[in-house]
């Protein structure tokens, strides 16, 4: 099963969204799921400033259902549902997919892709926002960079 996903993009601009409603009142009213739209479960991993912003953005998206994300950030906190789980326990990542019906799961810190979560998840079939283990070890080690570009 293929782990792409693809956004469409809004009817109206951020810009114009914004002039009418806050982010906060707009994830507050969102109105039950339409049959004709396709909505998703998105799981945000990470409680960073990297993770706010894509809390944020991602909060906004019409085709969202339902929104969680791992706690420890209160700005995270009002805009998605928490997740209480441990990143480095990938079984129970992945129990939790399944359990909430997770669409997508975006990894934002370095350190868990490093770990292998997405490589967890993909070979669970969720899709992941983020790069498989071996990719991500040219974010997660200078060193290791460093003698690839040697190389």
């Amino acid at each position: 099963a293929s782990s792409t996903v693809r956004f469409k993009a809004p009817e109206i601009s951020d810009t114009e969204k914004a002039r009418t409603l806050s982010v906060a009142s707009d994830f507050a009213n969102r109105s039950e799921p339409s049959k004709e739209k396709e909505f998703m479960n998105v799981l945000l991993i990470g409680t960073g400033g990297r993770e706010h912003a894509l809390a944020w953005k991602i909060a906004q998206s019409p085709s969202l259902d339902t929104f969680y994300a791992t706690t420890g950030n209160p700005g995270i906190a009002k805009l998605a549902k928490p997740a209480d789980i441990t990143v480095t326990d990938h079984a129970a990542v992945v129990r939790f997919c399944q359990d909430n019906a997770i669409d997508l799961v975006v990894i934002g810190p370095e350190a868990p892709l490093v770990d292998g979560l997405g490589n967890s998840l993909r070979a669970a079939s969720i899709a992941v926002f983020g790069p498989d283990k071996t990719a991500a070890q040219l974010e997660g080690s200078k060193g290791f960079t460093k003698d690839l570009c040697a190389r």
